[in-house]
């Protein structure tokens, strides 16, 4: 049991620095920051984008939660936002079943990724927009208010995704 544990540990401490090993700012698109909107793209061409307002008019959940952040420390408190796989359908249903994974990018430059079947989960995979009521806030641009991913199986933060603008669709070559 004690490998086991020592084992997923260094697993994580890993994925950690995997992730967080890159200092730059994600490249964005001349004048894309965080302008209230999500694009979804698939190897450079943009297939849609959501904006919060979309994203508002659909169902929300609200999950407490408390987990371990990287920049935060220990994160408690009530998120309310909408599934991943439902903002996704607004741009096109048949996402869900054609690409296999999702990178997403937060304006910070952190970015994190999942695969399909983990955003098709039913309560796994959620956009959220308020914590404890109020609404996140943004790293850098014009936008109201902030966009998180949060994976709920994800126990450690490692894939929670601030100041999202970007879900970058992948396929596994054949």
């Amino acid at each position: 049991m004690k490998k086991k544990a020592l084992f997923a540990l260094c697993l994580i401490l890993l994925i950690t620095f995997l992730c967080c090993a890159c200092e730059e700012d994600y490249s964005l698109p001349e004048g894309r920051d965080e302008d209230g909107t999500v694009r979804i793209i698939f190897e450079e061409d943009e297939l849609g984008s959501v904006s919060i307002d979309e994203i508002l008019k659909l169902n929300s959940k609200t999950k407490s939660m408390t987990y371990q952040s990287t920049t935060e420390g220990k994160v408690s408190g009530e998120f309310t936002g909408a599934l991943l796989s439902d903002i996704i359908k607004l741009v096109d249903e048949n996402i869900l079943k054609e690409y296999d994974g999702i990178i997403a990018h937060g304006s910070d430059g952190y970015y994190a990724t999942i695969t399909m079947n983990e955003a098709r989960q039913l309560n796994n995979v959620f956009i959220m927009y308020l914590k404890d009521g109020e609404p996140l806030p943004i790293y850098k641009g014009t936008a109201e208010r902030s966009m998180r991913m949060i994976v709920t199986n994800d126990q450690f933060g490692i894939r929670f995704t601030n100041y999202l603008v970007d879900i970058e669709l992948t396929k596994e070559e054949d």
